[in-house]
């Protein structure tokens, strides 16, 4: 099991995303977290951008069919990265497993 962040610059993108991989069982759960600042330093200044932050959980073994899903979706500039998901309780691995298609 893994949690997928997925960075988009467009609410309204970020939301059909998101429904777009629940549709097709790609994913478990996904939530939103628009506004989200990130800094960084860029030619020795401090800059910040804003975007919305697509958080989902599903099977590792869906990650390059939801990464090509995110690419046709928004294109190939889009920020996507996943992160282990290595201690859970009986429940939430039960609701990923029975909520995302097998692979």
């Amino acid at each position: 099991m893994i949690q997928i962040l997925i960075y988009v610059n467009e609410d309204k993108k970020a939301e059909d995303l998101l429904i777009q991989l629940l549709n097709q069982q790609l994913i478990a759960k996904g939530t939103l977290d628009k506004h989200n600042r990130a800094f960084y330093m860029e030619a020795g200044k401090v800059k910040e951008e804003i975007r919305t932050v697509v958080t989902v959980q599903t099977r590792a073994t869906l990650f390059s069919t939801i990464e090509q899903q995110v690419v046709q979706f928004l294109g190939q500039s889009v920020p996507i990265y996943s992160l282990p998901i290595t201690q859970a309780n009986s429940e939430f691995a039960n609701f990923i497993r029975f909520n995302t298609l097998t692979k």
